[in-house]
């Protein structure tokens, strides 16, 4: 299809009267990651690293985050590899391991010795999280969704 220099006009137009914004996919590498949190260095396998990392690309918008991107791609990446940690178990694990690490938990909030038994409750920095699914399981997520409650909110005066 061949378009005018009206056809061009009329789409800059369009596009400007719609106020939707195009997707904006800046470089975030796997390297960009690990150097801020090293941790994952050696215990995620990089194809795991790699498809988070493509997968907060696509999620965290640059032009709406801002200065505070780089913290949010990071955040998001190390909520998901640490879910994936969870429920991953080393090749040759026997079916109860890997069963048991694909349970659901949350964190300890009681646990005895004697009688060994141990509770599972959400945390109380997670209270004001409802809703927000897996995010609120790990710290990594309860400062994302924080950010993402401030990313989120227009810009605010006093008069």
């Amino acid at each position: 299809m061949i378009y005018t220099v009206k056809d061009a006009i009329a789409n800059a137009r369009k596009a400007t009267a719609s106020n939707l914004r195009t997707p904006e996919y800046p470089e975030f590498t796997v390297q960009d990651f690990l150097t801020l949190y090293p941790q994952f260095t050696s215990i995620v396998p990089v194809p795991v690293v790699e498809m988070y990392v493509e997968q907060a690309v696509k999620c965290i918008q640059r032009p709406r985050w801002k200065a505070q991107w780089k913290s949010g791609m990071c955040l998001y990446i190390a909520h998901w590899l640490t879910l994936w940690l969870w429920a991953n178990s080393p090749t040759g694990s026997p079916a109860a391991v890997v069963a048991n690490n694909g349970m659901s938990h949350g964190s300890i909030s009681s646990k005895s010795v004697d009688g060994v038994s141990v509770s599972y409750g959400q945390t109380s920095g997670a209270n004001g999280l409802t809703g927000w699914g897996s995010y609120k399981d790990t710290l990594f997520g309860q400062q994302f969704l924080t950010m993402a409650r401030i990313v989120g909110h227009g810009g605010q005066y006093v008069i």
